[in-house]
């Protein structure tokens, strides 16, 4: 018995070791992207992290990547590109008045959970800390009075609403919406390069993004466990209907008419429509 357990551990030790050096195709295309891959001296990386390894996400985003042919890899992201010309997402540059095709990038922004979490817990800060300001500059008045925020800088702005000074909003929030543009500084730390609250274009945008790429590569979005947008659009509706007077309010958003396209094909509108219908979805499965 103990000779057969013997000869048995050496012929699988054996085959272990001709099926390991048998490297998958997925594996050397992986190999193939990446090689001659650097760091530029000074200049954080998305893929290497600091300790000159590559990121544990990028790992797992590569090895599943690698499992389609490059055939396929080709079309999916054709069939992609396709949907946004065919369904108009456009946008306009600042100081343009033509509109360009909404540029799809084909290598995603990978951010892991646990710096996820991080740069969640500092945007809802600010968003905290601006709601507080501007709850502050439609009431007391204390940040002006002493001297924390120029007086001059608030009467001479064109977006200061000065008829409404006093008056306590629908629902209680001053900010309904309030997105961030960020990037990474010299540190690898995430900075806030830019705040905007007047218009949920990026929300429309990025639910664009999510519908063309999730239906072009539905296997890799499930093996990824990538962070949901419903439950943002379920938010930003239920924040919508609190500021209303009724029980079952008709939401619309007004837009100035500077093209002729219908806007319901705008990335806006289809954030609210697609709030809406999961509203009327998810009370039909109840």
């Amino acid at each position: 018995m103990v000779g057969q357990a013997g000869q048995g551990s050496s012929h699988g030790s054996s085959q272990a070791s001709r099926e390991g050096s048998k490297v998958r195709p997925g594996h050397r295309r992986v190999a193939q992207w990446t090689r001659g891959y650097a760091r530029l001296p000074g200049i954080p990386d998305e893929y290497i992290g600091q300790d000159g390894a590559p990121r544990e996400v990028w790992t797992r985003f590569f090895e599943a990547f690698s499992e389609l042919t490059p055939g396929d890899i080709e079309r999916r992201f054709g069939s992609a590109d396709r949907h946004l010309r065919e369904a108009g997402v456009t946008y306009r540059a600042p100081g343009e008045t033509a509109e360009r095709l909404w540029p799809l990038s084909h290598l995603p922004l990978l951010i892991g959970e646990a710096e996820w979490q991080q740069l969640t817990a500092g945007i809802v800060q600010r968003a905290e800390l601006l709601e507080l300001v501007l709850s502050d500059l439609y009431g007391e008045g204390r940040l002006v009075a002493e001297g924390a925020i120029p007086a001059a800088a608030i009467a001479g702005s064109t977006e200061y609403l000065r008829p409404v000074c006093g008056i306590k909003p629908p629902g209680g929030r001053y900010l309904n919406m309030y997105a961030a543009d960020v990037g990474r500084g010299p540190d690898g730390r995430w900075w806030v390069l830019g705040d905007r609250t007047q218009a949920p274009s990026g929300a429309g945008y990025a639910l664009e993004n999510r519908l063309v790429l999730s239906r072009a590569f539905t296997t890799l979005y499930k093996s990824m466990n990538v962070e949901r947008v419903a439950p943002f659009f379920e938010a930003f509706r239920d924040a919508l209907r609190a500021g209303a007077d009724r029980d079952e309010p008709r939401i619309g958003l007004l837009t100035r008419a500077l093209s002729v396209k219908p806007i319901s094909s705008t990335p806006r509108w289809r954030a609210i429509s697609a709030s809406c219908w999961s509203r009327r979805r998810s009370r039909g499965q109840r």
